[in-house]
């Protein structure tokens, strides 16, 4: 069993275990630009994989160099859980 969303993938551990492997989609350049899933994390609980999730789509937003406020930091960190978390309906 996989549990995918439209960044992430997430990979149970085992079958008894409460832990799961965590794959982010990060876009290659180069010569040949693409998108591709790669590893952010093995052995974490489920609510470590959904935070890293949305730091994830909040790092990807902004660029490096841009300067954002804590205010727009927790909005956009929101923003992203919600959107996780409507994938649960």
């Amino acid at each position: 069993m996989v549990i995918e969303g439209s960044f992430y993938r997430l990979t149970p551990v085992s079958e008894s275990s409460p832990f799961f492997d965590l794959e982010l989609l990060y876009d290659i350049g180069g010569k040949n630009p693409r998108k591709e899933f790669k590893i952010e994390g093995y052995g974490l609980s489920l609510e470590a994989a959904i935070d890293r999730c949305c730091r994830y789509a909040v790092f990807k937003k902004f660029s490096k160099e841009e300067i954002i406020d804590l205010k727009q930091y927790v909005d956009e960190y929101k923003k992203a859980f919600r959107e996780i978390k409507s994938q649960l309906r």
